[in-house]
């Protein structure tokens, strides 16, 4: 390094983050168990993370938007209903009070809410509206409808086959029994 025309070696480097970048951000998914219900859970990556490597993670940030199966419109936090983003302005419900949603990776759990939600990242270094670089948007479907009858079906076969073992062990045991 030089430091006033004056050479001077050092063991140590600052690396400010990168500010600009001209790239939006590209998202994938792969799908993974969730861990507080049965649907599927989600971890988000960007697929050109080198081009975002050395940003301010803080900077980028996930949102999520959805409608569930009743019909209510649920964003990530109760705090995107009053961000004033027009994405979430007839959105009613969050579905986290908190969620850590910053950083290059993301996981998304529909907290047991099934419906269909659209996922998307947002890059902006300087909290200019116009310097905002919005990725792709992944629509995703939580939770599969679940057939009720097939628990039914499932419930009668198990007991008719005990009600079968039952007439079965009593005949077995009249047939054997004699009277001297």
């Amino acid at each position: 390094m030089v430091i006033n025309d004056q050479d001077t070696f050092s063991d140590f480097f600052a690396i400010e983050p990168k500010l600009e970048i001209a790239e939006k951000p590209i998202i994938t998914y792969k799908t993974t168990p969730s861990k507080i219900s049965l649907h599927n859970a989600y971890n988000y990556s960007l697929k050109n993370a080198n081009a975002y490597k050395y940003i301010d993670k803080s900077k980028l940030v996930w949102y999520a938007l959805g409608k569930s199966e009743e019909g209510a419109t649920y964003c990530l936090t109760f705090n995107d209903i009053n961000s004033g983003k027009d994405d979430f302005k007839d959105c009613s419900f969050g579905l986290y009070q908190t969620y850590e949603r910053t950083g290059q990776t993301f996981y998304f759990d529909d907290n047991g809410i099934a419906g269909q939600y659209k996922i998307w990242c947002e890059y902006n270094y300087d909290g200019n509206a116009e310097s905002t670089l919005k990725s792709n948007v992944s629509l995703i479907s939580t939770g599969a409808q679940f057939d009720h009858k097939v628990v039914i079906w499932v419930v009668l076969g198990v007991a008719g086959f005990f009600i079968l073992v039952c007439i079965g062990i009593c005949i077995y045991k009249v047939k054997r029994e004699k009277i001297y």
